[in-house]
Parts: C-alpha cells; structure tokens; sequence
C-alpha cells in the first residue's frame, strides 16, 4: 500500500467513524479497546494504551489549534462536503488505475 493509497484509507475510515452515532461510536471503541488487549501483558498494554492516548492528543491538539485560526463557519456541512470529495477522489484513482492496466 502506498501513501496515497493509505492517506485515502484512513480519511475513509475517518467518515465512517463520524458517521456513527455516539452510542456507536463508544460502543465501537470499546470493543476495540478489549480486542486490542487480548493477548498482550500489562507491560505492553500500558505501553499500547499510552501510545494511543498520544495518537488522540495529538489529534485534539491539531484541532483546536485549526478551530483557534479558522472563522466560526459552520463546519458540519464541511465535512460532510470533504468526506464527499474523498469519496469521488478516492474512486478516480481506481477508475485510474483501472485504465492504465
């Protein structure tokens, strides 16, 4: 898998995640929370625990920083355009790749 190919992926899967609804959502994590533990010892599920609250304040760091600087738009309808325009990208490369083989 190439970058691109996995930048495309992990938007998608970012679409997804905010398409659930919270119930979901939370319902999501903690099963990945408990099949991510099974098999590991304490040692490395702190170490994978810690990792991952990193990953996530990362995450909310780059966002407020970009809410800080952006205007007070309504962001909803953004993102749902974004994810659409992910989507379209994502099968025009494939449609791409199709012609070129």
């Amino acid at each position: 898998m190439n970058e691109q190919d996995s930048t495309a992926y992990f938007k998608n899967f970012a679409c997804l995640i905010n398409s659930l609804s919270s119930f979901q959502f939370v319902t999501v994590g903690t099963l990945v929370g408990y099949i991510l533990s099974l098999g590991l010892n304490i040692n490395e599920q702190n170490s994978l625990g810690n990792w991952l609250e990193l990953v996530g304040q990362i995450l909310l760091t780059f966002n407020a920083q970009e809410e800080t600087i952006s205007s007070n738009n309504d962001t909803s309808d953004n993102t749902t355009l974004l994810c659409k325009i992910q989507e379209l990208e994502e099968k025009i490369r494939i449609l791409e790749k199709k012609i070129n083989n």
